[in-house]
């Protein structure tokens, strides 16, 4: 009787696991042989799944931008204040900071690739308008730009965290970025 494989499933481990070793090797050092070695599958195997290895790490991005891997992204805000929002992000940040910290090696070597594919994709996902509306409902800020700042500073602090061996303590963060930014948020009293 032929194996019954759930394809789905199948696409998402070997999503999960190609996340690994491009983290680890990096993009441009992994053919889709190599991935496909590694994984111990057949190159057809890994050609019937994704079309070519932009094709998965395209996949690999849309995974972790729609909460693959971070319960934090996949739910719906909850949030009804700049504050618990806040709070809310931060919390996905500390559980989930391995993850972002593979995510932006990867950057990394998207940005490094002369044609500028990878970056372009990488850009599509994790700046898309999804997900800064996502964003802005969370903390409750209708501002792009003040938006665009505070992701920029979460980033930075992951990197800081993870490469540099920083000890910066989330907590801090969060009590800077309610100072700074409580004032842009639409339910805060100066924004009426």
């Amino acid at each position: 009787m032929p194996k019954i494989v759930d394809h789905d499933e199948y696409r998402k481990k070997l999503v999960q696991q190609s996340f690994e070793l491009m983290a680890g090797r990096g993009y441009a050092a992994l053919s889709m042989r190599d991935l496909a070695r590694a994984l111990r599958i057949s190159p057809a195997t890994l050609y019937y799944y994704f079309p070519n290895k932009l094709g998965l790490f395209e996949a690999i991005l849309k995974y972790h931008a729609v909460g693959g891997a971070s319960p934090q992204v996949a739910t719906e805000p909850k949030s009804t204040s700049f504050e618990e929002g806040l709070n809310e992000l931060i919390e996905g940040c500390e559980q989930s900071e391995e993850i972002w910290a593979k995510i932006l090696l990867i950057h990394v070597d998207a940005y490094r690739e002369a044609d500028g594919k990878m970056l372009s994709t990488f850009n599509s996902v994790f700046t898309s308008n999804a997900t800064k509306a996502r964003l802005s409902k969370q903390l409750k800020i209708d501002d792009p730009e003040v938006i665009d700042l505070i992701r920029i500073i979460i980033l930075g602090t992951i990197i800081q965290r993870v490469l540099s061996k920083r000890n910066i303590k989330w907590s801090t963060q969060k009590r800077l970025l309610l100072d700074i930014f409580s004032k842009y948020a639409t339910d805060s009293p100066q924004s009426e």
